[in-house]
């Protein structure tokens, strides 16, 4: 794969920029055929859930589920309170269908070997780091933090920085188990700190938190406790660049996944020579495209860290996937465009079967007897219960095992809402398809 870049503000950072571009390589592995099955929902999870941030991505939800909703009030041939609870249903399991199919898909996708990996010589005089990855102690973390600490290995990371949401505490458990296992990768604690702005607390061993400190006071806390400070895309915060090196930050992202740094924000560091990083922002997947280039000498996180704060270092990102700013419609095309990068054959499988199982469901359709005989009340009502239970149950495994708010003990393994979620959903489904059928009334006395 060719169309790497980099960028960076010293001229060390310039020759391991330029270097790493001519020598580092992505490699894709697409994924296995055995997947095909699955493809269909893959292309359309991605592309309905594919969002700036996850509020949008609920919004969108949301959208679909309202429209879902309104269409069955209008179109659905039955009485009026009936069209009203088979509405509400039908908005609430398209809600859990589209809620958990995203969860589903973030865990296969991560835990199925395939997508992108770096590949270089081990004679290079450069290493690729990451300073910004979420284990399952974060929002929407799919990893734990050792199975973290492997993903970064196996994609050709030799330092990564562990920043679960204000805390330490996944980083400090991820350097327990590389020091136990002596594993050749360097592990750099810290945090992510969400305040107002976010900022990467690199080398940091203890919590701060947005209850503890605003922003600027986070930053001296940091600077006390011997933190270096990274201004996390900033250009997401409500502070501006201005304020936020006035306050002490040390460097930016220039890229985190495949969002770039505007030209403003390049220009700055350029001038005023700030550390630079290019982070993942890491939370679930397997196609790595964003890394900070540093010299071999970084093999402590002392050394990192001195590293980072002398410049030496750079921004190394695939082009062709990387842009300033978020379009919508660039978006789609680049979410496309790496569908089809890591599916090809399996792709076309899978659209294969699922127009193949299509074409003999309505042949079978056309001739079968439709029965619309009424439901007893009792079992009418005993569907709609078993529905909502349902929901209920799977919405609230689900918040659990995904939220950040509640992992601050212990909390269900995410293949544990995924298996329930996949029993669940067509189930509700198929409760709410038996539902279209008119009650009987109750017996007069």
């Amino acid at each position: 794969m060719d169309g790497l870049a980099w960028f960076a503000t010293t001229p060390e950072g310039e020759r391991l920029g330029k270097l790493a571009a001519q020598t580092v390589r992505l490699e894709l592995t697409p994924l296995p055929w055995w997947f095909a099955p699955l493809e269909p929902l893959r292309w359309l999870d991605t592309l309905v859930s594919d969002a700036p941030h996850a509020k949008f991505t609920g919004m969108i939800y949301a959208a679909i589920a309202l429209s879902v909703g309104v269409t069955v009030l209008w179109r659905c041939p039955c009485r009026w309170w009936q069209r009203g609870f088979l509405a509400a249903l039908a908005a609430i399991n398209t809600l859990l269908a589209l809620s958990g199919l995203h969860i589903a898909m973030m865990w296969l996708l991560t835990a199925v070997p395939h997508g992108t990996r770096w590949v270089f010589p081990d004679s290079a005089p450069f290493v690729l780091a990451n300073f910004h990855a979420h284990s399952h102690l974060s929002a929407g973390g799919i990893l734990s933090p050792e199975q973290l600490v492997l993903w970064h290995q196996r994609k050709g990371y030799r330092i990564v920085a562990i920043t679960d949401s204000n805390t330490t505490k996944g980083s400090l458990k991820a350097e327990g188990f590389v020091r136990r296992h002596r594993l050749p990768i360097v592990l750099v604690t810290g945090e992510e700190f969400r305040g107002k702005t976010h900022l990467l607390l690199l080398g940091l061993r203890q919590d701060v938190t947005p209850s503890q400190a605003d922003v600027p006071k986070a930053i001296r806390l940091a600077h006390r406790l011997g933190a270096l400070v990274i201004a996390a895309h900033a250009w997401t915060g409500r502070h501006s660049y201005g304020e936020l090196m006035a306050w002490g930050v040390e460097g930016f992202e220039i890229a985190n996944s495949g969002a770039l740094a505007d030209a403003l924000l390049r220009q700055l560091c350029r001038r005023h020579r700030l550390t630079v990083v290019g982070d993942l922002d890491f939370r679930a997947g397997n196609m790595p495209k964003v890394a900070t280039v540093l010299p071999t000498g970084a093999t402590t996180p002392a050394k990192v860290l001195d590293a980072l704060r002398k410049g030496h270092c750079a921004v190394l990102y695939d082009a062709r996937h990387a842009a300033a700013g978020y379009h919508w419609l660039r978006a789609r095309l680049f979410d496309l465009a790496e569908l089809w990068e890591t599916g090809q054959t399996t792709s076309l499988l899978g659209f294969g079967l699922w127009l193949l199982v299509g074409w003999c469901w309505w042949r079978r359709k056309g001739k079968g007897q439709r029965t619309n005989e009424p439901l007893p009340f009792g079992r009418w009502w005993a569907a709609i219960g078993a529905q909502i239970a349902l929901a209920l149950a799977v919405g609230a495994l689900s918040l659990w095992a995904m939220a950040a708010d509640f992992k601050g003990g212990w909390f269900p393994p995410i293949e544990s809402a995924v298996l329930t979620w996949a029993v669940a959903c067509p189930l509700n489904w198929f409760l709410w398809a038996k539902s279209l059928r008119e009650p009987l009334p109750l017996p007069e006395r």
